[in-house]
């Protein structure tokens, strides 16, 4: 195959019966043309192509290399460009309410004001649309991740360290845990719960400085000393009141604005090695049984009907069309 480097452009033309692909280096070339077949022409990373013989132009985007390519979700990491369209996908899906909107509409020739009522998504809400985190601000907290931390390369870069290091490796694994932590994270939003000391629950042990955060939203103090612990190899407990106040508190904010907590708490309390969660299982193990309220239960606590319960099997039917899963190499029928 070619090396173009510096081309300015690179034409394409299709003939019918043969393939003659040139296999020097185009360091400095003003111009390459590639002759193929229809049959055996490769597309394999040019951003912009002008096809040739096909009677059109077009624009080959990575993002179509990407579809063709990784056809199932098992045992690969996330692209950017993936996860984008992920977020962009369940926010578009779930309806928050609706508004009117006033329309120029020409009928037999006249030209009349129409209002219309449309429907108004997740993605419609003020300085959302496909914006994570710290880059959008109609949900600023007083902890949150950085700006740097919040696009979509950070985002997909720990995303896919997590899912590897907690083996969430399948699409149906991948497909739960990312539904379970857009609910949980206020759909890829926030970080922090964002309560006062007056509206903190009294069923959250030790209180405001202990609610939820991080990508899966870690609660309770004994949760937290048990990720220090993991984090840094101790085995403090909260019977010592020095370091619960001196280091367990602070170090609970840094799961809100440490994208590496953040997200890693997240896989640590999925995969439950510490034991943590409501139902006692690695939650891998209850997203291969493709059970929404059991996987929903481990996250929000063994209830008959856990916290937002409705939307979560929503956003795990949407991920399933959303992802394809249908085509996944591993499905179970």
């Amino acid at each position: 195959m070619a090396i173009i480097k510096k081309a300015k452009n690179i034409n394409i033309q299709v003939t019918n019966n043969y393939t003659s692909i040139s296999k020097v280096s185009h360091e400095e070339s003003e111009e390459v043309i590639i002759e193929a077949t229809k049959q055996n022409l490769e597309l394999s990373g040019q951003k912009k192509t002008i096809l040739q013989g096909f009677g059109k132009e077009g624009t080959i985007d990575d993002r179509d290399i990407e579809k063709d390519e990784k056809k199932c979700y098992c045992n690969r990491d996330f692209t950017p460009n993936e996860i984008k369209d992920i977020v962009i996908a369940l926010r578009k899906g779930e309806i928050i309410g609706s508004t009117v909107r006033k329309t120029i509409e020409e009928v037999n020739g006249i030209k009349k004001t129409v209002f219309k009522k449309v429907s108004l998504s997740v993605y419609n809400m003020i300085n959302t649309k496909d914006l994570l985190f710290a880059n959008q601000s109609d949900i600023k907290r007083a902890e949150h991740l950085s700006v740097d931390d919040s696009t979509y390369e950070k985002v997909t870069d720990i995303i896919n360290k997590l899912l590897k290091t907690y083996d969430i490796n399948s699409c149906i694994r991948k497909i739960h845990f990312i539904a379970q932590a857009y609910h949980e994270s206020h759909r890829f939003r926030a970080t922090f719960e964002g309560r006062t000391e007056a509206n903190t629950p009294s069923n959250y042990s030790g209180g405001y400085h202990f609610q939820g955060r991080g990508f899966m939203q870690l609660t309770h103090d004994y949760n937290y000393v048990k990720y220090y612990n993991k984090v840094y190899g101790t085995k403090e407990n909260l019977k010592n009141k020095k370091f619960y106040t001196e280091k367990l508190i602070p170090f609970a904010k840094l799961l809100a604005t440490n994208i590496e907590y953040a997200f890693d708490s997240a896989g640590w309390y999925w995969k439950n090695d510490d034991e943590v969660n409501a139902i006692g299982v690695n939650m891998n193990l209850a997203a291969d049984q493709d059970n929404t309220l059991y996987v929903s239960q481990g996250i929000n606590g063994k209830v008959r009907s856990p916290n937002g319960l409705k939307e979560r099997i929503k956003y795990v039917a949407d991920l399933k069309e959303i992802m394809k899963y249908e085509n996944c190499s591993n499905k179970k029928n």
